[in-house]
């Protein structure tokens, strides 16, 4: 089984504007959809950790909770999967229930120099010790102090030995981690799915037609692609799948020269 946790360490006041915060939810969005996309195709049995006290108890902004966050997101569709995911289709559970670690124990997290007992890292950390071989890793949101670490090293009660607990912030991160393992990149899109392909199982893969911008499309959900020779904007269109699945263009983002 894999084991995943939200990490909920990594929403901590890091975002200044709404659109930030909602930038980050489209890429917990993307990436979970992929990896129950990508898990279920191979038969892979999974649990996600998160606990449900974090919506009125963490902070993705100051003064304002993850809940509240949420519920100020301009984009309707985007709190709308979010939620579809948060409520129903990761099926998520809280780590409490069946918590693994002692709360008195010390962990300390070496990348963020910080105390991180008796919290998610904690508990995945202390899972690893009892299971080397435990397949797993920690979800950190956009912008957090985690941002720059694929792996992050965690110790027990100032003991010597080091936990490597790998971390996960993005599609791509998702793909580099699950292709040495259930090698992805062997699933072509099928052409009988009643879900949208992924970006690189489409014509904008190709690097030297199409560059990935920084927008995202109006319905919130994919990136936007410019064509080099054209500077015609491109995304992947999610209500149309299978045989009738298509990028669809919006125009131009500048004037072509």
């Amino acid at each position: 089984m894999i084991q995943v946790f939200v990490n909920e360490t990594s929403i901590d006041k890091q975002y200044n504007t709404i659109d930030e915060f909602q930038n980050a939810v489209v890429v917990f969005n993307n990436v979970f959809n992929r990896f129950v996309d990508i898990v279920g195709k191979q038969n892979l049995r999974f649990a996600i950790y998160f606990e449900e006290y974090c919506l009125e108890n963490c902070y993705p902004m100051e003064n304002s909770c993850l809940k509240k966050s949420l519920n100020a997101i301009r984009g309707k569709l985007i709190r709308e999967t979010f939620m579809k995911l948060f409520y129903r289709k990761l099926h998520l559970v809280n780590w409490r229930e069946t918590q693994a670690h002692n709360p008195n124990d010390i962990f300390f997290c070496k990348e963020s120099n910080t105390n991180v007992s008796d919290t998610s890292i904690a508990e995945l950390t202390e899972r690893k010790l009892a299971n080397a071989e435990l397949v797993s890793f920690l979800y950190n949101f956009l912008g957090s102090i985690f941002d720059n670490h694929a792996m992050i090293r965690v110790t027990k009660n100032n003991h010597p030995d080091e936990i490597s607990l790998d971390c996960i912030k993005s599609e791509n991160c998702l793909d580099n981690w699950l292709e040495p393992k259930f090698c992805i990149k062997k699933h072509a899109y099928n052409p009988t799915s009643n879900i949208s392909p992924r970006d690189e199982q489409t014509v904008l893969s190709d690097s030297k037609k199409f560059t990935q911008t920084n927008y995202i499309d109006p319905n919130g959900s994919r990136h936007i692609y410019e064509e080099r020779e054209t500077l015609y904007l491109w995304y992947v269109d999610n209500f149309h799948f299978g045989g009738s699945a298509h990028p669809c263009s919006i125009g131009h983002l500048r004037p072509a020269a």
